[in-house]
């Protein structure tokens, strides 16, 4: 296995992580933030592992990043439609007064919808949907032309796909993730063959 700069950055920051022991009024947080960016270490270089050991690695990994996402989109869809209102269903019952609602620290998460499915935070399940949406409509694309007619296939799989990954990011509330895909179309509308009164529209819209 040949040195890589992504494990060694993982490696530097791990052993850089260590300096927090040193002003630490209490040795849990150390503890977890260090061991947390262990675990990032250590996912990063079985990856690499397995990506240099076996043939096809990369395209398993892809597809089973991509297994993750439909996971994370159908619990986010299932948590903006259900699991908010089953949240504070279960938080009434419990406490008798709705008022208090405004009192606990997941109080936002609750009443303002803002979907972070199985992440603790909504502008992490945006960022994670960045970096995986164009890597799961790549596999979708390409599990959809084993369908007949592969035509249509793709059309109806990746068009699901797409809506449901806009709608999650939509609802995750992040304007910078946002904006950042919106930046991207805009650039990548530029590239298109097409007409440029088409490209200056798509533009302003």
């Amino acid at each position: 296995i040949c040195f890589n700069w992504t494990i060694a950055a993982w490696n530097a920051a791990a052993i850089w992580s260590l300096k927090g022991f040193l002003n630490a009024s209490m040795a849990d947080y150390p503890v977890m933030a260090t061991g947390h960016i262990a675990g990032f270490l250590a996912y990063a270089l079985s990856m690499y592992i397995y990506w240099k050991t076996h043939e096809n690695s990369l395209t398993k990994i892809f597809i089973w990043w991509t297994v993750g996402l439909l996971l994370v989109l159908v619990n986010g869809l299932h948590q903006y439609f259900w699991g908010f209102d089953d949240q504070l269903a279960f938080y009434y019952s419990e406490s008798g007064q709705a008022a208090n609602i405004e009192n606990i620290d997941l109080s936002s998460k609750m009443t303002e919808r803002r979907i972070f499915a199985t992440f603790g935070g909504s502008n992490v399940l945006a960022g994670f949907l960045m970096l995986t949406g164009a890597i799961g409509f790549y596999i979708m694309y390409r599990w959809a032309g084993n369908f007949a007619p592969p035509k249509q296939s793709r059309i109806l799989l990746c068009g699901m796909f797409t809506a449901a990954a806009v709608w999650v990011l939509i609802n995750t509330g992040s304007r910078g993730a946002i904006a950042a895909v919106g930046g991207t179309l805009i650039y990548t509308l530029f590239w298109l063959d097409i007409k440029k009164k088409y490209k200056i529209a798509g533009a302003v819209i």
